[in-house]
């Protein structure tokens, strides 16, 4: 969700706001310490202007980069 957000200029507020969520609550998702629910992934996404699977594919990407490393 960072990656799409950063190339589109976004900071977290601007992104918190369009997806009508708390700043804390996206902050948490980017750290990992909070956990999205289907629902707020949907509502993330159309902030985003892409698909929901659009960010579980970018995360699912990295996950197994990470454990590679």
């Amino acid at each position: 969700m960072k990656l799409k957000r950063v190339e589109l200029g976004m900071n977290q507020e601007a992104l918190a706001f369009e997806a009508g969520m708390a700043r804390s609550f996206v902050s948490g998702i980017e750290r990992g310490t909070a956990k999205a629910s289907i629902d707020s992934v949907w509502k993330l996404s159309q902030a985003l202007k892409c698909r929901p699977s659009d960010l579980w594919q970018v995360t699912e990407r990295l996950y197994f980069e990470q454990k590679k490393s």
